[in-house]
């Protein structure tokens, strides 16, 4: 790939997401004239960009943003909401070309027809007579749109009503429509005839003439110059809301990452070290082999071992510290989002987005675009109430969404809250038992907590009604999954009537982690030493039954004790004088767990679980030890539940 161009396709989404950014904010302040400068600037350096390379539909489309942008700073235009929507459409369509740039090397086919039609939006607000905004489409057009062949994507509606002595001044209104370029539809009717005249005039025009063209509205207008005031021109809505920047299929995508050159250079210092070591362990190879005092041989054996051990860690942790990228550039693209489909919907919201500085792997970040799309899809659809209704229950006329992004424990949590009407338990056991999904038994033993996890169950939806966001029975379980893919795990948190809180808890990285190997019936298993606050052993006569549990006293509390053996599926822990337990942290609760022994604290790089293995419950990953055997890493909080 042409390097100018490999560094355009990292700087283009940079490029549109600050001019997003601006956009955005200049709707809530549209006097502040830093903003437009901002959306000016990136918008400018964009299409300064494009100019380098052969890509005409890009660059006129932002050589027309840049000039409606140009007069808003001149004050020719205002920074109306119509305005800024046609701006955010050429942002979100420069992003989908960005990505298909990158996947296939070029643009789309439909690329100079989605330029013309992007063109034609941007100047909606200042159109002259005779021409109507798809916002306020006349019925009309709606109507024809309806009639429009299916997929035939954006079109043109053109009302042509001929004057009534058309014939007798020359013109052949069917050969003006014939000739009208991209035609696909066409509808002929007749006006009534005007009051007060008598029979019939077969020398009266009196057709009205609806069609819809492919071709935009200046195309169209050119068709009709001779006819201009009997037309009128609408760009009716297109078949469905564009609901969110869609992401292109990238498997053979050049992936790049932008690296600080000081971690590079950090990098190849202990690379050299590494060849140090390599050349001190030759050195002891070889008087092992020339028959040197094995005592010798040992020590120095030993001693570039822990060389190297120490050198593979700290490059480990470099390598993947390479990897970290902050969340603040995934979390920035939802504002956008969340603005369209309120749009789509009807709703009126207030997004706030909090990233607290936070970063993880570059793999999980790229990967929790499409299920926290699915999680605000849901928040902003089902979640939040019509305003009319908000207002109705004593709540404020506009909800709120937060989008909250933090690091504790070693795991990346994003959390999506609403202040919606939350997820009703009755409703959902309602739906589940008119499914047959579970018996009128096991639904009546659900607490109200656990008939809302139930919304994961593949193709559960509580939708009434089919929409353009959700209510398909799908979108839930495929958050599920492809949290489940990162290594992740999803908890809700819902009250009817108060909203709800989605949240998704990560490993930040794949770098090493250290675990501690223990057995428990037979098996062997890691867990986290970050969760491990002590190893204790307790004798049989401290342990206390407690309901249906145990109990022991550690450090003037109570914590319970549960079994390593009966938390993983096994049976239950034999009886004997005392038990190994690990002092373990779940969330903000200490538990203890019961093992048969502590065998080995290792250094590991955990790998999420794929595959079959990936719905595996309390298990966040997978790693290899030095004899090839496969450990499973537990997820304590996971696996207590």
């Amino acid at each position: 790939m042409d390097e100018l161009l490999a560094q355009f396709l990292i700087e283009g989404p940079e490029l549109v997401q600050q001019g997003s950014d601006a956009l955005l904010a200049l709707e809530q302040a549209p006097d502040d004239r830093a903003l437009v400068d901002d959306a000016f600037r990136a918008i400018h350096t964009l299409k300064g960009s494009v100019g380098l390379f052969d890509l005409p539909a890009m660059a006129v489309t932002l050589h027309a943003a840049e000039d409606v942008l140009g007069a808003v700073r001149s004050g020719v235009r205002g920074a109306d909401r119509t305005t800024i929507d046609a701006l955010l459409a050429v942002l979100t369509q420069t992003e989908r070309w960005l990505a298909a740039l990158e996947a296939g090397g070029g643009l789309p086919d439909d690329a100079s027809l989605a330029a013309r039609r992007l063109a034609d939006q941007l100047n909606a607000s200042a159109a002259p007579p005779g021409e109507a905004s798809s916002d306020a489409a006349p019925d009309w057009a709606l109507a024809l749109r309806q009639a429009a062949p299916s997929g035939s994507g954006p079109l043109t509606a053109v009302r042509y009503q001929p004057a009534a002595g058309c014939f007798f001044s020359g013109d052949d209104p069917l050969a003006l429509v014939r000739d009208l370029p991209g035609l696909v539809h066409l509808q002929l009717g007749l006006r009534p005839a005007e009051a007060g005249v008598g029979g019939y005039d077969p020398f009266d025009c009196r057709l009205d003439i609806l069609t819809l063209t492919t071709a935009p509205a200046a195309e169209v207008r050119t068709a009709f110059r001779f006819v201009p005031d009997q037309i009128e021109i609408v760009a009716p809505p297109a078949e469905g809301p564009a609901l969110a920047p869609a992401e292109p299929d990238t498997q053979g995508a050049v992936r790049t990452l932008r690296v600080d050159a000081a971690r590079i250079e950090a990098l190849a210092a202990m690379v050299d070290d590494l060849v140090s070591a390599r050349t001190g362990l030759a050195a002891v190879s070889s008087l092992a082999a020339s028959g040197g005092d094995p005592a010798v041989v040992a020590r120095g054996l030993a001693a570039q071992s822990d060389v190297i051990d120490r050198l593979v860690g700290q490059m480990h942790g470099q390598v993947m510290a390479l990897r970290m990228t902050p969340a603040a550039p995934l979390l920035r693209r939802f504002p956008r989002v969340a603005r369209e489909l309120a749009a789509a919907l009807g709703k009126e919201i207030d997004f706030v987005v909090e990233d607290n500085g936070v970063e993880a792997d570059k793999a999980i970040i790229e990967g929790l675009f499409e299920p926290l799309t699915h999680l605000l899809r849901n928040a902003i659809d089902h979640g939040i109430e019509p305003p009319d209704a908000r207002v109705r229950q004593g709540k404020p006329r506009r909800g709120a969404i937060h989008l909250t992004a933090g690091a504790t424990g070693g795991r990346f949590e994003l959390t999506l809250r609403d202040d919606g009407a939350g997820v009703d338990p009755a409703a959902i056991r309602a739906v589940v038992a008119a499914r047959g999904l579970l018996s009128a038994e096991d639904l009546e033993a659900l607490s109200d907590d656990q008939a809302v996890e139930l919304i994961f169950l593949p193709g559960f939806s509580t939708a009434s009604t089919l929409t353009d966001v959700s209510g398909r029975g799908v979108g839930m379980d495929a958050v599920k999954a492809a949290v489940q893919r990162l290594g992740g795990r999803i908890a809700i948190d819902s009250r009817p009537g108060q909203g709800t809180a989605m949240t998704l808890v990560l490993p930040l990285t794949l770098t090493l982690t250290k675990v501690m190997v223990v057995s428990s019936d037979g098996e062997s298993w890691g867990m986290p030493m970050e969760s491990v606050l002590e190893t204790v052993r307790v004798p049989a006569a401290s342990v206390t039954a407690i309901r249906a549990g145990r109990a022991f006293n550690w450090r003037d509390r109570t914590v319970p004790l549960l079994s390593l053996a009966e938390l993983v599926g096994g049976g239950p822990s034999p009886p004997g004088d005392d038990h190994r337990v690990l002092v373990v942290r779940c969330g903000r609760e200490v538990i203890g767990v019961a093992v048969d022994a502590i065998q080995d604290r290792a250094d590991v790089a955990v790998r999420p679980l794929d595959g079959l293995l990936a719905g595996m419950a309390g298990v966040s990953g997978t790693t290899l030890l030095g004899d090839g055997r496969v450990l499973m890493v537990l997820d304590p909080e996971a696996l207590v539940g």
